[in-house]
């Protein structure tokens, strides 16, 4: 998903980076939000898909400097489960 050699973005491009990536998160968020309170059995069929889909861009340093500049305006959960993936995300394999 990420790219191995990035270029540089102008200023302009880190911009709209952000605001794509904030968007993306209030995405996660609702989703989050949407699917913390079901049973298991939802849990298991709708939530391992956005699972995996947030932990691959947990992995992205872009990603990570947008959670770092945005990430505290968001539902207090939905913040300590991004806390954690993206500190697992920094574990190695």
């Amino acid at each position: 998903m990420a790219d191995t050699e990035p270029r540089e973005l102008t200023g302009d491009e880190r911009k709209r980076q952000l605001i794509a990536f904030t968007i993306l998160i209030s995405i996660f968020e609702r989703a989050y939000l949407m699917y913390c309170g079901h049973s298991d059995a939802i849990r298991a069929r709708q939530w391992t898909g956005w699972e995996q889909y947030i932990s691959a861009y947990c992995k992205r340093p872009n990603f990570k400097e947008a959670w770092e500049r945005s990430g505290v305006t968001f539902d207090s959960e939905f913040e300590r489960e991004m806390k954690t993936r993206l500190s697992q995300s920094e574990m190695p394999l």
